[in-house]
């Protein structure tokens, strides 16, 4: 799914006088660390003008990433484009202008080493048979998938219906999301530009070894639903409420129950 090459797939230049609306989605529960450390830096370096907004889960239940997405997006003001972006990944040197296509805004992340190797389900597969859970795993997972941080224009979100509600815990929403992105016409851009630094954190994975059947049950959606186009699940059927919705250092929060 990489494209062929990197000014095919530039951001759109903007002058100041048609700067278009981001608005930024940041998936969170339990990270304030984090938060704290990553919102003074994304007001710093954001190209205005843009909106924050926090999407917490409420409930101690299973994390849904593309579930509290879409509600980030259907409760959001308007905007031309989203930027999707993990609370660990902290900007070094990234471009956050408006992309041509879907884009991972970034080559390079530092503290981490797997963002720069080729992705190995397989290897990944083997682990979890193998009942190894730990740093490999990490060391493998994230190289070639579409997550971390991603730039996508409105209407393309709308267009693939958004992120499907199915996977809980950890994994596969963003790699079904790409092939949403594929199919519809818009191939997902691997940029070879833009550096990260990873906030240390222990994988999902590393704090919860005995729910490794959950990545299972996500690897067989993807395989039986995603692969085969069925992409009914998405924006629009993703069933959540809205429990609070407050300010927090210049940005919204929204803690979601569903």
């Amino acid at each position: 799914m990489h494209t062929k090459g990197e000014a095919e797939h530039s951001p759109v230049k903007q002058t100041q006088a048609d700067r278009k609306n981001l608005s930024v989605l940041i998936p969170y529960r339990d990270r304030k660390k984090h938060l704290d450390t990553l919102l003074p830096r994304l007001h710093e370096v954001l190209p205005s003008p843009y909106q924050i907004t926090i999407v917490e889960q409420k409930e101690a239940g299973l994390f849904n990433k593309g579930k509290l997405l879409n509600a980030g997006v259907l409760e959001s003001l308007p905007a031309d484009y989203y930027c999707f972006h993990d609370v660990d990944f902290y900007p070094l040197d990234v471009c956050y202008d408006i992309p041509a296509v879907p884009t991972r805004p970034f080559a390079t992340t530092i503290g981490h080493k797997d963002y720069t190797e080729k992705f190995n389900r397989q290897k990944l597969e083997r682990l979890l048979r193998e009942d190894f859970i730990g740093s490999e795993v990490q060391a493998d997972v994230y190289s070639d998938c579409f997550g971390g941080v991603i730039l996508v224009r409105r209407d393309h979100f709308f267009a693939v219906k958004g992120y499907s509600n199915r996977f809980e815990f950890w994994g596969y929403e963003d790699l079904d999301f790409a092939l949403r992105c594929q199919q519809a016409g818009f191939s997902p851009h691997y940029s070879q530009k833009g550096v990260f630094r990873l906030l240390p954190h222990r994988h999902a994975v590393q704090q919860e070894p005995d729910k490794k059947a959950l990545i299972l049950k996500n690897q067989h959606i993807f395989e039986t639903q995603s692969k085969v186009g069925d992409f009914d699940n998405g924006l629009l059927e993703a069933k959540y409420q809205v429990v609070e919705s407050r300010l927090y250092q210049g940005c919204r929060w929204l803690s979601i129950a569903f």
